[in-house]
This record gives structure tokens, C-alpha cells and sequence, in this order.
């Protein structure tokens, strides 16, 4: 729907005005023009311009405060009625809208609407997480400054995609979508081949396809970034005919987005994408695939996942198989992660296996990402195509722009240069980037090292952990507390014999044991001149605090009242910040003194699996943590203790490489 003029002239004036008019025809075709009485039937046969009669000049009257009114030219003869005359000034300033009372000030005000941008915001009200009146109040403010704004919101029954249409029907200077990248991806799709540049204020949960142009997420910001106006050109693409901007997941991630539940995403955030890929590691199958590209012989092939990207941020891991996705290179990138079951090995190996698959596959297309380069991995197929067809045996679901849209099989085809972006102009590589580049140049080649070094349980440890916290934050969303209760209760009866192992498993987990254990280990080590691993010691004791300082309020889950403390503790209860900080603390001294005395690594090993068991069970035969508090809090403090061993095995490369540079030949 077009914006409105409100039009009114005295007799004495309406020929005048009516002249000045078609004058101004190719600044009003933007415009409907609302009039009464007279004047808009002689308006109504000048068919250049739209025309909305009303039925009297009190109805007339009533439009002053419509949204999409943005100015009143009236044409008065005050020696004919000086009384409306001043009623309408004040009416139009309380509506805080110019009037133009002459020929000179309306020909002034048509040249200020004329510099003035048109802009039409499609809001989605219901889109990502705060107060969707303050963000569009905030946005209002923000834009109005520099266009005139008109704001059309999503409803039940009028989507973003016939709210766009009605826009792009205005002849606007630019349309922009706020909400998540379902909404931007609707209002794209009417733009494809328009020209008009599309403006994004991401609001969604994952607004990914913001982040792949470097949009800002904040509000201010990306109202800043549209004020300026700097646009891009970019490729689009249609999958079976609906619009598509970013990406098309087969299998793993549209099931993982299927899992992400619209309560979940409110509860957690870009989170929920997490929580709900981790619980789809033990559920994802193989599947078939036959893929036909730029009309070539078909390809069969057996995968976990599969990725059609035209636009993609470093986090859409699973889309990164080139290295980078160049959202303006008119190609598509294929990414395909290949299923690697063994035919061979029994059941309880394929099902590790294909836990364990995944996880490797991901972080090397992480890695890949970041560097922007491709993966040299046997179990991921990359390309690039124009046009793609995909079947799979068995069916499997598809997901576009992060909206589940039906089951294969599919057909893609990339628009070259298909929309215009309101967006920065490509950066160079940031900090991050360089570090990851000098990574997979000056590290990567000694990655098969550091995987022997490592080794296959720390890989094996991190998918474990992240089974476990998977299975811990699917207890918090769907909790069982009768059978939670059932093993603290048990616990509780237990012999009295426990009480005094209670208490020391209680007293090696308490804070203040830690820190001191802490200070000790890194009294030694800097006596023994090991300062880099003292000073990493000590950073990894803080990586813990802050993990459970920050995850715990995040969650918010109270501690179990199921009987009177012997020792009553505050704060909340998930994750276990004891069990965390005891995991790393223990775990890493564990592992130094194995380093310095590797004879005695067998008893230093089980010596520390001990103490950890012994502080959960102490936990629990307290009724201080639920058993999902302490399955999460060894998930987390395992994934930190592993990134930390690792950091260090990167860092004892580094000077081994660098020893070996300085060594004269």
C-alpha cells in the first residue's frame, strides 16, 4: 500500500492546486492522494495520479492520524474560514506531520519528500527474544531520521512474503526485513532481479545470514549501517522454486533444526542449535545419496549430511567445505560428509563410530573456515555447481534458511548477482582469521602428530563429553525428577560406612581445597622452571570459575530439597561448578605428573578417576547436586581439560619447531 498525501483546497484554490499537481506527477506516483468532496472528483480524472476519495471533510479529518500519512497540503483561504484554518494547524502538529499552507511551501515540501528515501519495513513480532514494541520503537526513532519509514507487520494471515509484494508494488527506494532469517529469506525472494536493495535488521535466533555479510546484530547499528546505504551485490538461489539465501541442509542439520523447538530457541538462544545437534549425534542414521550436477552423470553416494550453500557464516560448520562460502561467485558450495561405516566391525563399533565421525568431521570444517581453506579430509566431498539435484534413499528431510520445508528430493539453482544487500563491503581477513591461517600453515602439518599425542582417547574423551552434556541438557528440557530423586534417596540409605568418605570426597571437590591444590601445583611447576605450564595451570583454574559462573544463572535450576542438609550450599545447581573445577584442576595435575614421572601413569591415572568419582558420588549421597548437575559438570570440565592438554601439545609443537629452526645444521 502506497504512502498518503491528505489534500484540501477552498474553491478559490482547488484549479490551482489540481495544475500544480500534474506538474508534480512523477514525484506523487509514489503517493495516493486523499481528498474530499470537489477536489477529488476533479482529481479523479486526471488518471496519472491515484486518487483515494473520502465522503466528507470530517472523514477527511480523521486520516490525520493514520501511520501512513505523511503529509497535508492544504490550499486555504482564511478570509473564508479562519477558524478550520487553525484547528488543522494544531491537528497537524499534534500528529507531528508538515503542512503546507501555498503553492511555494507545498512545491518546498514536495522537493523534501522527493531527497527523502522511501523505505518499507517488513517487522515480525514474534521473531528471536526482547520486546518487540521497544525494538520497533527503536528502529522508528533510528530510521526516520533519514526516510520516510512505513511499516507493515507480519500477521497470521499476511506472511512477510505478501507484506514484501505490497511494498515492492510501492515503487520503494529500499525494503527492510526484521526478524530471523525465514522472514529475511521471504522478503528477499520477492526482491530477486528487482534491484531494490534489501535492508536486514537481524531480531532471529540464529540470524545467519546477517552474520555472513558482516551485518551488525545490534539494532542501533544496523539501522546505522542502512542510513549509509552501502549496498552489495550478491548471488541468490531458488530450491524447487522457493527463494533461498543462505543454505539447504539434507539430513544432519535439518533435523537438527527440526529439534531446535521454538521453546527451546526462547529458552536458550543461538544455544538451542547446540543442544539440539548434540542429541541428534546418537540418532543420526546414513542415508543414500544420487546427485546429478550441472547436468552430469549422476553420483551415488553414502552420507551423514549434506549442504547446498549460497551464503554462510564460519558457525554453519557443516556448509564450510570449500574453506569459504563467497556468497558473489555465481556458484553454489556442495559440502558432503560422507558416512563411514565399517562393514566389518560389530554394532557397538559403528554406533561409537558414528558418534565420533561427525564430531572429527565438523571441527576440521570449522578449522577450514576459519583459515579459509579446503579440508583435505577423505570424508568430505566438496564442489561447486550452478545446478544440483539431490535424491536420497530413504527420503530425507530439507531445510532452507533455517525453516524445514518439505523431504527430497530437490532441485537448486543459483541466481547470479540475483539481490542487492544493504551491507559492509567485504573486510579483510580480522585478527581471528590470521591466527587461523597461521594455524593450518605453521600447525597443520603437524596435526597427525598432535592427534598421536593426543591420541584417539582425547577424541574419543570429547565425544563422550559431549554425549554426556547433550544427555544432561536434554534432562534439564525434559526433566524425570521421580527417577533423579529415586537414585539421591537411594544413595541417602545407603550404609552409614559412606558418611566418612562422603565427607572427604565432599572436603577434595570444596572450592577453597581446589584453589589451594591450584597454588601448590603451580608452586611446583615454577620451581621446577616450567613457567609457560604454570601460567596455563592457573588460566585453566579460571577458564573453569568463569564456565560455571557464567552456565550456572544461564540455567538457573535449583539445588534438591529432598531432606535437610548436613552441609547446605547457595547458588544454583547446574552445571556442578565443583565437579568442573575438579575435572580440570585434578585432571591437568594428573596428567603433568604423568608427563614427569611416566612409569608411575597407570596409578597417577586410575588415582585420578578415583577422586572424581568420589566427589560426584559425595555430591550426591549429600543431596547437594541432581545426577544430571554432575553428568554436565564432567561433560564440560572434560571438553575444557581436552582443549587445555591441547593447547599445550600446540604450544610444546610450536617450540619444538622452533628449537628445530634455530639448530645449526
Amino acid at each position: 500500500m502506497k504512502p498518503e498525501l491528505l489534500l484540501w483546497a477552498a474553491e478559490t484554490q482547488q484549479t490551482a492546486l489540481v495544475d500544480w499537481l500534474q506538474q508534480q506527477r512523477g514525484i506523487l506516483a509514489r503517493f495516493r492522494l486523499v481528498a474530499a468532496g470537489s477536489l477529488a472528483i476533479q482529481l479523479s480524472q486526471h488518471h496519472q495520479l491515484t486518487t483515494k476519495p473520502v465522503a466528507s471533510c470530517a472523514e477527511w479529518r480523521s486520516h490525520l492520524f493514520e501511520e501512513r500519512i505523511q503529509a497535508v497540503i492544504a490550499l486555504w483561504d482564511p478570509e473564508v474560514d479562519p477558524v478550520g484554518l487553525a484547528e488543522l494547524v494544531q491537528d497537524c502538529a499534534q500528529a507531528n506531520l508538515p503542512l503546507a499552507l501555498n503553492v511555494a511551501t507545498a512545491r518546498a515540501l514536495m522537493l523534501s519528500l522527493a531527497g527523502q528515501r522511501l523505505g518499507y519495513l517488513i517487522f515480525n513480532p514474534i521473531a528471536g527474544q526482547g520486546d518487540e514494541t521497544q525494538q520497533l520503537a527503536l528502529i522508528r526513532q533510528r530510521l526516520g531520521v533519514g526516510m520516510r519509514l512505513h511499516v507493515l507487520l507480519t500477521q497470521p494471515d499476511r506472511d512477510a512474503k505478501s507484506l514484501a509484494e505490497e511494498a515492492l508494488a510501492a515503487q520503494p527506494d529500499l525494503i527492510i526485513a526484521s526478524g530471523g532469517d525465514g522472514t529475511v529469506s521471504a522478503v528477499a525472494g520477492v526482491l530477486f532481479g528487482s534491484g531494490i536493495p534489501l535492508g536486514v535488521i537481524p531480531r532471529g535466533t540464529a540470524n545467519a545470514f546477517a552474520a555472513a555479510l558482516g551485518i551488525p546484530s545490534e539494532l542501533e547499528k544496523a539501522c546505522d549501517l542502512i542510513l549509509a546505504g552501502s549496498t552489495r551485490v550478491v548471488d541468490a538461489a531458488r530450491c524447487d522454486g522457493q527463494p533461498m539465501i543462505l543454505l539447504a541442509g539434507i539430513g544432519f542439520e535439518a533435523d537438527t533444526v527440526e529439534r531446535a523447538s521454538r521453546e527451546l530457541k526462547t529458552r536458550l538462544g543461538p544455544l538451542a542449535y547446540l543442544v539440539a545437534g548434540l542429541q541428534q549425534l546418537g540418532d543420526q542414521q546414513p542415508f543414500q545419496v544420487t546427485m546429478q550436477v550441472d547436468g552430469s552423470e549422476p553420483e551415488h553416494v553414502q552420507a551423514t549430511a549434506l549442504t547446498i550453500a549460497n551464503a554462510a557464516p564460519a558457525t554453519s560448520v557443516l556448509a564450510q567445505g570449500r574453506g569459504r562460502v563467497n556468497p558473489g561467485d555465481g556458484r553454489l558450495d556442495v559440502t558432503l560428509v560422507r558416512s563411514q561405516d565399517n562393514p566389518d566391525s560389530n554394532g557397538l563399533s559403528q554406533a561409537l563410530a558414528r558418534r565420533v565421525q561427525p564430531l572429527g568431521d565438523m571441527v576440521h570444517l570449522l578449522g577450514a573456515s576459519l583459515a579459509k581453506q579446503v579440508p583435505q579430509m577423505e570424508g568430505i566431498l566438496t564442489l561447486k555447481a550452478s545446478r544440483i539435484q539431490v535424491e536420497t534413499t530413504p527420503p530425507q528431510k530439507v531445510v532452507i534458511d533455517g525453516e524445514v520445508v518439505g523431504t527430497t528430493p530437490v532441485q537448486i539453482e543459483v541466481i547470479p548477482g540475483g539481490l542487492t544487500v544493504i551491507a559492509p563491503p567485504v573486510q579483510r581477513p580480522n585478527s581471528a582469521e590470521k591466527i587461523a591461517l597461521f594455524w593450518v600453515k605453521r600447525i597443520s602439518p603437524s596435526l597427525t602428530m598432535l592427534t598421536a599425542t593426543v591420541g584417539l582417547g582425547g577424541i574419543l574423551g570429547s565425544a563422550l563429553a559431549l554425549w554426556g552434556l547433550g544427555k544432561a541438557l536434554e534432562e534439564l528440557k525434559s526433566p524425570s525428577q521421580a527417577l533423579e530423586e529415586w537414585i539421591l534417596q537411594g544413595l541417602h540409605r545407603a550404609s552409614p560406612w559412606l558418611d566418612p568418605l562422603a565427607w572427604v570426597g565432599w572436603g577434595l571437590g570444596h572450592p577453597i581445597g581446589l584453589v589451594a591444590l591450584l597454588l601448590v601445583g603451580t608452586g611446583w611447576l615454577w620451581q621446577q622452571r616450567h613457567m609457560r605450564q604454570a601460567g596455563g595451570l592457573i588460566l585453566a583454574g579460571l577458564g573453569a570459575g568463569i564456565l560455571a559462573g557464567v552456565l550456572k544463572p544461564t540455567f538457573s535450576r535449583e539445588r534438591p530439597n529432598l531432606w535437610d542438609p548436613i552441609l547446605p550450599e547457595m547458588g544454583y545447581s547446574f552445571p556442578s561448578g565443583q565437579v568442573i573445577g575438579a575435572t580440570v584442576i585434578y585432571g591437568l595435575l594428573g596428567y603433568l605428573l604423568a608427563r614427569h614421572f611416566p612409569e608411575q601413569r597407570r596409578r597417577i591415572r586410575w588415582g585420578v578417576l578415583g577422586i572424581l568419582l568420589l566427589i560426584s558420588l559425595s555430591r550426591a549421597y549429600l543431596g547437594l547436586n541432581w545426577p544430571s548437575d554432575l553428568l554436565a559438570g564432567y561433560s564440560l570440565g572434560a571438553l575444557w581439560l581436552i582443549t587445555c592438554i591441547t593447547m599445550w601439545r600446540i604450544q610444546d609443537l610450536r617450540q619444538s619447531e622452533k628449537v628445530g629452526e634455530e639448530r645449526p645444521n
